[in-house]
């Protein structure tokens, strides 16, 4: 989702305060993108949920950058 406070939004999911992920917690942010307007990031966003390929991509390079960590 799109938010100017991560922390904020982490904790309101966590707290089930979202009703979409209400059920499904707790969560931990696990990839973070900015970007300048609101429009930017929301187009953005979109464009990861609809593509599995895109999503699944992320997971992976988010993955092998922890691996590489430990």
């Amino acid at each position: 989702g799109s938010t100017k406070n991560i922390r904020k939004r982490i904790e309101q999911h966590n707290a089930g305060q979202v009703t979409s992920t209400k059920g499904r917690k707790p969560y931990e942010l696990i990839y973070v993108e900015q970007y300048k307007t609101i429009s930017e990031a929301r187009s953005r966003e979109h464009e990861i949920k609809k593509s599995r390929i895109l999503k699944e991509s992320i997971l992976r390079s988010k993955i092998k950058a922890l691996s590489s960590i430990g």
